[in-house]
């Protein structure tokens, strides 16, 4: 049986190398905010370069330049090799997104926002299909493509 730390764990989401600054608060009793760059990003998480060491566990805010906001924990926290001042800390979001706000990005991050929106039980008769890239229509096979906006499935949760 393999567990979280085997390495024959399949990753939720496939990683995008993408560099972009992000500010991080820390949400615990010990609250200060840091701007980090993110090494690489996926729909689950990210890996991103910190001045400063912190704990698995620790809840973070992230805040990206275009006012997006979501929230994390930090997983891991291991020195770089090359650069003994600096962390590479691995954060895994509380619910999956693309809080990166990439236009491209690997398919598997549908398939894995999809399966989370399941759990929610207002939308889990929703059908959601995922569009050719830049076509505005259906991948094959599908008859109707529905793309919900984050505003939108939070709104569906409220109610």
């Amino acid at each position: 049986m393999h567990n979280e730390n085997s390495p024959f764990t399949l990753r939720r989401s496939s990683r995008v190398p993408a560099i972009m600054p992000i500010l991080v608060t820390r949400l615990d009793e010990t609250r200060f905010s840091q701007v980090c760059e993110t090494l690489v990003v996926n729909a689950h998480g990210c890996a991103i370069l910190s001045r400063v060491k912190l704990d698995a566990g620790v809840p973070l805010q992230f805040h990206s330049q275009d006012g997006r906001e979501t929230t994390a924990q930090v997983v891991s926290c291991q020195p770089m090799r090359s650069d003994k001042r600096n962390w590479v800390l691995g954060a895994r979001l509380n619910r999956p997104e693309n809080f990166w706000g990439l236009q491209n990005f690997p398919e598997d991050w549908t398939l894995s926002l999809t399966s989370a929106l399941a759990k929610v039980p207002q939308l889990a008769a929703t059908p959601v299909k995922r569009s050719l890239p830049g076509s505005g229509l259906p991948s094959q096979g599908s008859e109707i493509t529905l793309q919900l906006s984050e505003e939108s499935v939070r709104k569906m949760i409220v109610q």
